[in-house]
């Protein structure tokens, strides 16, 4: 065996070793950022902001969770709905739709049976405060609200309710100021202000690159390359 064909042989066992050093490193980087983003998913199933914009429309903002679609899938915090097989990103949340002392004022032209009912006038003339006429209705028409219905005398009949509501949901970059690198944010914004957000968590699926598209292994092969060649000459 000549020493040019030696020497190729130490060079290529030398590559292999880079090569399998490469692939190491990157297995061990790939696990580090895998349990970076389970405790970040974690916290982020709790924390995010709300803000309130000045249209009264409120604003959640949340961080971006990357994860390889595998690795979603067995930490369970993906959802493949019906047939679908490859996802991008998936968002979570819940909400709940709170009204506090909402005025609804009867219907002046309802119908009133008064049948049965003792008078509606105390002694002097005056109106009672006490108590009502039934059946009753009622009715409100709000931008965020309508409701529709009647007082019974056993009990409340709600014959329609509607809470219009528009929800946008955006994944991207933000910058905090001019200096600031691009954080990745996850933002979902309600048009109805008395729509508020419990819970919201997200997950953004990246590809997981093969030692291929590594920088450093095209460089090596090519040193290696041009190695060898010189070698054989």
């Amino acid at each position: 065996m000549t020493n040019k064909i030696k020497n190729i042989i130490v060079l290529a066992l030398v590559a292999l070793i880079v090569i399998i050093g490469l692939m190491k490193c990157g297995a061990d980087k790939a696990n580090k950022e895998l349990l970076s983003q389970i405790d970040n998913y974690k916290l982020s199933e709790q924390q995010f902001i709300t803000k309130r914009l000045e249209d009264s429309s409120t604003l959640v903002k949340q961080q971006q969770t990357f994860l390889t679609q595998k690795e979603a899938l067995q930490l369970k915090v993906l959802d493949l709905e019906d047939k679908m097989k490859r996802v991008s990103s998936q968002v979570k949340y819940t909400t709940k739709t709170k009204y506090e002392e909402i005025e609804v004022a009867f219907i002046p032209e309802g119908y009133a049976d008064t049948t049965g009912i003792s008078a509606q006038y105390t002694a002097d003339g005056k109106p009672r405060k006490d108590s009502i006429a039934v059946p009753q209705e009622f009715e409100l028409n709000q931008k965020w609200l309508s409701i529709r219905g009647r007082v019974n005398f056993d009990g409340l009949t709600i014959d329609s309710m509607s809470i219009p509501n528009s929800t946008t949901v955006t994944v991207g970059y933000e910058r905090k100021n001019l200096f600031s690198r691009l954080e990745p944010v996850v933002t979902l914004k309600n048009e109805n202000p008395y729509v508020q957000v419990t819970g919201i968590s997200n997950v953004i699926i990246k590809k997981k690159k093969s030692i291929f598209q590594s920088k450093l292994f095209w460089f090596t092969a090519g040193v290696v390359a041009a190695t060898a060649a010189d070698i054989a000459k």
